[in-house]
Order: structure tokens, then C-alpha cells, then sequence
């Protein structure tokens, strides 16, 4: 058989740690897998597949990551989908998915500098955030209080990009924010993530923790609903909540390149390596 392609980015040549479960995984299944640079020279034709991991540098190369995968799509398999990976790319599917029942903190769309200026100024609320809606790693992503605009959001480049505007949510200082980890479209495992003292961003690099979490049978049955919500049903995707005036919002539905947590739930990698092999 072909080899499994894992996707990923010139400075993670060799995936995260993280991702040796599934490596492992596809090699107890007997089926070779490898990491693959996704801007390298590469024939995608003699990969059996491509599973989509951490290509966490395509938000500076969007065109040329897209591009990429599209040469995929058109040469071997890709997981997950092509259609879903770019409907998920940009964050306006937050909008798709409210307009379909989900729950979103208030948000706004920013698409320039008036924009901004206008919903910052007529916004209810002090606390705030912004980010791009095509981001990953909390990249130009800003805390800041409507009366002291610091100077790098003012300087945002809204004029180029499309960002979006939330109140800040103290919960996820507090109480952290909530991911469910959903793989051959079943529920695996779920985390929670908390910023370091002081810190809003929940990712390691920024200081934030994970620990495993047992979900209600309430949150299960309301993520469950959230699934069923996306365009197709996706071979691995990422639920990201927090708690907004008493109930869980969606952050992000991650269909990407999501980071799975495969540690934290090892026979998890074992559940997607399956997934993909029954649709070779």
C-alpha cells in the first residue's frame, strides 16, 4: 500500500510529539505513514492519502496553501475533504453555523478601518478581543479596553483582511475553554484549557495548560448538535467552547489542521488511523 501522508510545515518537519500516536497507530494497522512538508516538491500521486496536521504556517501563505491543496484533492485522497477544509478556513462558518441554531458570543465582521472604528465605538461592552478570521495560534489576536485602543489594534491591518470583534469572556480565565474531540465522526475525547495567570490565550506556546475532562451527558448531546451541523460529516474535527452568560458559545469548530490531543486519549489515534483506512 501506498504511504499515509501527514501534512505539515517546514518548521515541524517531524510533526509535533503528539502525533507519533498516529503514526503508531497506522504502523500497527500496516500502513506506512510519514510526515510531508506541504510547500516541498512533492508527487502527491504516491501518497495513499494526505491527513491534513500541523501546517500551522498557511495563514502567511494562504494562496500557495490553497493551491496545494487542491493538487492534493486532484491526486490522491485528502482528509479531511477539500470542500470542508475550505469552507472551515475562513471564520465567516461561525456565521454559517449560527444561522443553522448554533450559539456565538456576540461577534462582528470587520472588513476596514471604519468598521472598526464604528463597532468598537457603539459596542456594550469595554472588555474586548479582535482577531483575524483567517488565523491559527492566536496570530494577531488583541485584548484590549474600548477606552485605551492600544495602538497595535489600531493599526490593524482591517483594510487587507477581515477580522472579527467579541467581547472579551472572562470564563475562559476563570473556568478555561472546552474542547471535544470528535474522529471517524464519533466523539473521542474532550480537554480543558486554561491561559497562565493573567493571559487570555489558551495555547502552550503562550503559556496555557490541558488536562483531560469528563463532559455532561448536556454538553455531549450539545456538541453532538453542533456536529450535525457541518456541511459533511468531517473524519476529525474540534469543538471549541466557553462559557458566555451562564452557557456554552462556540470559539471554533476546527477542521483544519487541529491539534487533537491524542495524548490525552491514545486509542484516540487509533479511531482516525481506522476511519481513513475503511475509505481507502
Amino acid at each position: 500500500m501506498l504511504p499515509v501522508g501527514l501534512l505539515t510545515s517546514k518548521a515541524l518537519p517531524e510533526l509535533i510529539s503528539d502525533e507519533k500516536h498516529l503514526v503508531n497507530a497506522f504502523a500497527s494497522l500496516n500502513i506506512p505513514c510519514a510526515p510531508v512538508v506541504w510547500n516541498d516538491e512533492n508527487n502527491w500521486q504516491k501518497y495513499s492519502a494526505i491527513i491534513i496536521r500541523n501546517p500551522w504556517d498557511y495563514f502567511e501563505h494562504q494562496k500557495d496553501f490553497f493551491n496545494t491543496l487542491e493538487k492534493i484533492n486532484q491526486q490522491t485522497k485528502l482528509f479531511n475533504s477539500y470542500s470542508l477544509v475550505k469552507w472551515n478556513l475562513d471564520k465567516n462558518y461561525l456565521f454559517d453555523l449560527q444561522d443553522r441554531g448554533a450559539k456565538l458570543a456576540p461577534t462582528k465582521k470587520i472588513t476596514n478601518k471604519q468598521e472598526l472604528e464604528k463597532a468598537i465605538h457603539d459596542s456594550l461592552f469595554s472588555d474586548m478581543v479582535i482577531k483575524p478570521l483567517i488565523s491559527a495560534g492566536a496570530y494577531l489576536t488583541y485584548r484590549f479596553n474600548k477606552n485605551a485602543i492600544p495602538e497595535e489594534v489600531k493599526n490593524l491591518p482591517v483594510n487587507d483582511y477581515e477580522f472579527m470583534l467579541q467581547p472579551f469572556i472572562p470564563a475562559i480565565q476563570t473556568e478555561g475553554e472546552y474542547s471535544f474531540i470528535y474522529l471517524g465522526g464519533k466523539f473521542s475525547h474532550a480537554l480543558i484549557k486554561k491561559p497562565k495567570s493573567g493571559d487570555f490565550r489558551v495555547q502552550s506556546e503562550f503559556g496555557g495548560s490541558v488536562d483531560a475532562y469528563s463532559p455532561t451527558e448536556k454538553e455531549l448531546t450539545l456538541t453532538n448538535f453542533i456536529h450535525t451541523l457541518l456541511p459533511e460529516n468531517p473524519f476529525y474535527a474540534r469543538i471549541d467552547l466557553a462559557r458566555y452568560e451562564n452557557e456554552l458559545v462556540i470559539m471554533e469548530v476546527e477542521l483544519l489542521e487541529p491539534e487533537l490531543f491524542f495524548r490525552i486519549r491514545p486509542e484516540s489515534a487509533m479511531q482516525l488511523a481506522q476511519s481513513v483506512k475503511a475509505s481507502l
